[in-house]
């Protein structure tokens, strides 16, 4: 009878045998992407999965993209340490100036400045397929969840919620991924669409 290791492992193998296969082979005929949309979740194990669907030319490229006004809100503001309702939500408005390319929204979160050495990190809220020029925007972005397991810069990171003090975050719009705008060489195709937006919350204790 397998036991619970046992279990495990072969789980564990399965999973790594799917993601060596997404990652090693084109897409096939019979689950070849028809669009954007598609492209970009069968993909969904590859480094880069904006870039691959666009060199497969199945997502859309527009290196001029730009966006202005670019507005948000966090809702709410203000959340108890260690609550068990402490999500909050992002909307964002902004114009779009010139046709943008396949990208992301994202929001880059900043720690209190009283934790020594914590660092701040960016959240995807998700890609998309590029806005037309001349619209104006209202769109969800990443949800901020401060409850347990989500303390990225904590010592236990699976258990800690977000611990009190103020947050600074900044929202961002991108061609590409925003988080690669941090690497050493930034993939073709991605750039910051427009200045990022700053807002703040609290977590009070």
């Amino acid at each position: 009878r397998p036991t619970a290791k046992m279990r495990t492992f072969t789980c564990l193998l399965v999973l790594l045998g799917c993601a060596a296969l997404a990652a090693s082979f084109p897409l096939s005929a019979d689950v070849e992407a028809d669009d954007c949309k598609h492209c970009l979740f069968w993909s969904g194990l590859r480094k880069d999965p904006i870039l691959h669907c666009q060199q497969e030319g199945k997502c859309p490229i527009h290196d001029d993209g730009a966006i202005s006004n670019l507005t948000f809100t966090i809702d709410p503001a203000y959340v108890k340490f260690n609550s068990t309702f402490a999500t909050m939500t992002i909307d964002a408005n902004f114009t779009v100036l010139n046709q943008t390319g396949t990208g992301e929204i994202a929001v880059k979160i900043f720690p209190p400045p009283e934790i020594f050495g914590a660092k701040p990190k960016i959240f995807s809220g998700g890609e998309n397929e590029g806005f037309a020029v001349g619209e104006q925007l209202n769109i969800r972005g990443p949800t901020i969840d401060a409850t347990a397991g989500n303390c990225w810069f904590c010592e236990d990171i699976i258990n800690d919620p977000l611990p009190a003090g103020g947050y600074i975050v900044h929202l961002m719009l991108c061609n590409g991924y925003c988080r690669d705008l941090e690497e050493q060489d930034i993939p073709e195709h991605t750039k910051l669409l427009g200045p990022y937006a700053q807002k703040a919350f609290s977590i009070t204790a």
